[in-house]
């Protein structure tokens, strides 16, 4: 957060606001490029199956969005801007590409490795698999 400039604005909440709507933000494409990655893979469990395949994609996803958002809430509506100290890469800020190549890693390695197959197991014993969850349905007639 320092990278921005909106830290020389003289409004606390004005800066709450920023990183409010940040945060929030980064939580809606992370959560939206999972759902992409589920759909893609036609499992909501893709974590345990497909996982390099899906981190590439989610990764993707949410690097490709990020950088259009920065360009244009800087460079188009001028939103927000960066400090002089912010390294650019095709003027998008490297901390903000790196985050996105750090954070959702790590998510998918703890998913991954804390839930191991419980994690698939507990989705198709839920209502994701209809053939699935019908066949539990006549087993247990």
């Amino acid at each position: 957060m320092p990278l921005y400039a909106l830290w020389q604005d003289d409004n606390l909440f004005r800066i709450g606001g920023y990183v409010a709507h940040c945060t929030l933000g980064d939580v809606v494409i992370a959560t939206a490029a999972y759902v992409a990655v589920a759909v893609i893979f036609q499992r909501v469990d893709w974590p345990a199956h497909f996982l390099l395949r899906g981190a590439a994609v989610l990764l993707g996803i949410g690097i490709a969005y990020t950088a259009f958002s920065e360009w244009y809430n800087v460079y188009q509506v001028n939103a927000w801007a960066y400090t002089p100290q912010m390294p650019l890469v095709g003027g998008i800020g490297v901390t903000l590409m790196l985050q996105w190549l750090v954070v959702p890693t790590l998510m998918l390695w703890r998913l991954r490795w804390t839930t191991g197959t419980r994690f698939s197991a507990s989705v198709k014993a839920g209502v994701w698999d209809k053939h699935e969850t019908s066949s539990l349905a006549n087993t247990r007639r």
